[in-house]
């Protein structure tokens, strides 16, 4: 094994003469400018690339024997050949892959699994090179590698899609195996066919430019299909990065994932599993906020004199005039409104929260019902992996802790924790869900809720005005009712009005 691989590291080294290409590792030196250093090395599964004090590093492994089929197992000059497809994958990575550290850190403080990314690294750099201008072509996986009929795993089948190259194919559906699994998954509020929508999925892998292009599809990927992969379809190592998720694991299968999983009641997280970041309160913000808001509830402790069919007080004009509504009817109320308000922890929420002013627009809330002015269930939502997880902030929780909190789920979960927290929202004079409506898990049933007397309310905000009615249209999408804004203060104000109606 060890003298096939020499040779087809000699075939990959030649010299660019005249006309002839040279060899795939004098080429990328060529390109890149930086020198290369390729061995041998039994500790590496297969082979890898990393870029290491100003060159490539590339280490071929020993058992590479034990990824291809048993023709190629038998034949040398097959198994060469397969071996320098191997190292010209590699090559690609020097070509293409990030050569930093930015990808590895992204994918960790987004919780992703670095093994998942580098199969749709994979992808990328491998059909860049098979459509190239004078290039190679296709790597024909497919005559070193063994591809089933059909396949129960997502990650499975991606990686079968990948080794048919079907992106340089006429028909790409053809080249994608069978589907065993789940018929159908549930993709940004709609069910859609498994196997297209892994091919889907294939295909903007493709298309990406770049490493940080694929870590966002990577997200929406583990939101549908969750994070598992098998080791033999992608390496836990790319340029010195490695995923601390890659145990070795059975091939998967894809649990169902349709309305009736997304609408599970949520499990409690507790406080310390909310993923924080240290950030400064604007408390000055949040106490202008706050003020606003008691002036309008302040407002509405009484109504005006008005006209109705009965009452206790007889207005004269109205008796005189024949009208039915010549009674007089003044009412007192307290403004006191009960609000559950639940929100988005998933991932999209980000900026609204972190940036835009979500964070001080919750607080403010916190505040008024700090004064008794208004009674607050403050519920955190999102999902990780298909499963909603919800908390209730408690009184005795600090603001600070609010604060610092810092959206970070696979999805929004919110259908979950409103049924899980069903007794709350009932007992609330209005709900409302503060989400940017970038919804992945479900549309929310909002007729239903309405049919059992439940006021709900979506809210957002908008920071550019340009976006106010593409926002509403996505409001519209999955709400019956919503209020947004361009900034915290607007929105507070127009939602407690709204708030006020109920």
């Amino acid at each position: 094994m060890i003298n096939i691989i020499k040779k087809a590291i000699s075939t990959c080294r030649r010299n660019i003469v005249g006309k002839q290409k040279g060899g795939v590792i004098k080429r990328m030196v060529k390109t890149t400018g930086k020198s290369c250093d390729i061995s041998i090395d039994a500790s590496v599964p297969t082979a890898c690339w990393s870029f290491e004090s100003d060159k490539h590093i590339i280490k071929v492994g020993t058992q590479l024997d034990t990824i291809c089929n048993a023709d190629t197992k038998s034949n040398d000059a097959k198994m060469k050949k397969f071996i320098e497809a191997v190292i010209r994958h590699e090559t690609e990575h020097g070509l293409l892959t990030c050569r930093d550290d930015a990808v590895a850190k992204e994918l960790k403080s987004e919780s992703l699994p670095f093994r998942l990314w580098n199969l749709f690294e994979d992808i990328r750099i491998e059909y860049a090179s098979a459509t190239r201008k004078r290039g190679d072509g296709a790597f024909r996986w497919t005559n070193y590698q063994d591809v089933d009929a059909a396949y129960s795993s997502a990650s499975a089948l991606l990686w079968a899609i990948k080794t048919n190259e079907a992106g340089i194919k006429k028909q790409a559906s053809a080249y994608v195996p069978k589907w065993n699994g789940t018929e159908k998954v549930l993709e940004a509020g709609k069910e859609r066919f498994t196997r297209l929508l892994i091919l889907k999925f294939y295909r903007r892998a493709c298309r990406a430019l770049t490493s940080q292009c694929l870590i966002p599809i990577v997200k929406e990927w583990v939101a549908i299909f969750g994070e598992e992969i098998n080791p033999k379809y992608a390496d836990a190592m790319v340029n010195g990065s490695t995923d601390e998720k890659s145990k070795e694991k059975s091939q998967p299968t894809i649990a169902p994932t349709g309305l009736d999983k997304m609408k599970a009641d949520s499990e409690h997280l507790e406080k310390y599993e909310w993923f924080e970041k240290k950030m400064l309160i604007n408390k000055q913000q949040i106490t202008r906020i706050a003020r606003c808001m008691k002036n309008i509830v302040q407002s509405a402790r009484t109504t005006r004199n008005r006209l109705s069919c009965n009452g206790t007080r007889l207005h004269a004009n109205a008796a005189m005039c024949g009208s039915d509504r010549a009674f007089i009817n003044r009412k007192r109320s307290n403004g006191k409104r009960s609000v559950t308000m639940i929100v988005d922890m998933s991932g999209s929420m980000r900026d609204p929260w972190a940036i835009n002013g979500g964070r001080e627009f919750v607080l403010a809330f916190r505040e008024l019902a700090r004064k008794q002015l208004i009674d607050l269930n403050l519920i955190l939502s999102c999902s990780f992996r298909h499963k909603c997880k919800s908390y209730v902030v408690k009184k005795d929780d600090t603001d600070k802790w609010v604060n610092d909190l810092y959206p970070s789920g696979n999805g929004e979960g919110i259908m979950g924790c409103m049924k899980t927290h069903l007794a709350k929202i009932k007992a609330s004079t209005t709900t409302v869900v503060f989400t940017d409506s970038y919804l992945r898990d479900n549309d929310i049933d909002t007729q239903a809720y309405r049919n059992m007397g439940i006021n709900a309310i979506a809210t957002y905000i908008e920071p550019y005005p340009s976006l106010l009615n593409s926002g509403r249209k996505r409001m519209d999408k999955h709400f019956g009712r919503s209020v947004i804004a361009c900034d915290a203060n607007e929105l507070a104000q127009r939602l407690m009005r709204e708030i006020l109606k109920d």
